[in-house]
């Protein structure tokens, strides 16, 4: 009886040991730990990872402590996660990279107490806009930019949202997540430029290393264009149109909505 009981302890403590396991790579893999939040954003059906990576941080610290020989004990290069999502909708297909190393820097800045520390959600929401940030500017470049610019010129030029600022504060992120358009196929700049919890814009910048390989007439060209890439922004956004536009020095422009 007393051989039965201990058997019978011994394999709670190891299922108990293999429930603690497999919680905290659950809590790691943000895509199985959130898969509803990605299911909200891409669709269900619609994604899935097609790789993972983990790496070493050149930028935080973390203390590795040797139980055995503490005086062992040092700082290793924080670790952190990407993640390959591949995204089809049955017209498009692209992948996506996911990368909780913002988080980890994050926390290891911030402690629990302090209001900037953000939550594993509210920092893959963070990614998440990034990449609708990019699918926006995609939108832009095709419906505006290369509707005045010839391919060789508006491959120059790269679109996106940014912000003015500094970083939103963590529940900016609460929100946003809430939003019933924040899905990957859903995005716009409009939704960004009207809201009042931060003040977003039209990032428009040109790349000199890519100017230097046009010629002389498709430079003149691209730099003349600006003011007609300004006014195809305020028709398309109206109101809400801000944007900051760089070509280079004598060519840049930026206008704030009111």
């Amino acid at each position: 009886m007393k051989k039965i009981k201990k058997c019978g302890f011994v394999l709670i403590v190891c299922l108990v040991s293999v429930i603690i396991v497999g919680v905290y790579f659950i809590n790691q893999n943000w895509t199985i730990r959130y898969a509803s939040v990605f299911d909200g954003f891409f669709g269900k059906g619609n994604w899935k990872c097609i790789d993972e990576e983990k790496k070493d941080s050149l930028i935080y610290d973390e203390y590795e402590i040797n139980n055995i020989y503490p005086e062992l004990s040092e700082n290793v290069p924080g670790k952190f996660h990407n993640w390959y999502i591949l995204y089809d909708d049955g017209q498009n297909e692209s992948i996506w990279h996911i990368t909780d190393h913002v988080y980890k820097i994050n926390n290891d800045k911030y402690s629990i107490i302090n209001h900037n520390r953000l939550s594993a959600k509210q920092a893959l929401t963070m990614e998440l806009m990034d990449i609708s940030f990019d699918v926006i500017g995609d939108n832009i470049k095709s419906d505006i930019i290369e509707e005045y610019l010839p391919q060789a010129e508006s491959d120059c030029i790269e679109v996106g949202i940014s912000y003015e600022g500094g970083n939103p504060k963590p529940e900016f992120y609460d929100k946003l997540l809430k939003e019933s358009w924040f899905k990957c196929n859903e995005v716009s700049a409009e939704r960004y430029l009207s809201m009042d919890t931060a003040d977003f814009y039209i990032d428009i910048k040109a790349y000199d290393y890519r100017i230097k390989k046009l010629s002389d007439t498709e430079k003149d060209h691209l730099m003349n264009s600006l003011e007609t890439i300004e006014q195809g922004l305020r028709d398309k956004y109206g109101e809400h149109a801000s944007y900051k536009i760089y070509f280079d020095d004598f060519h840049q422009a930026e206008h704030k909505a009111q």
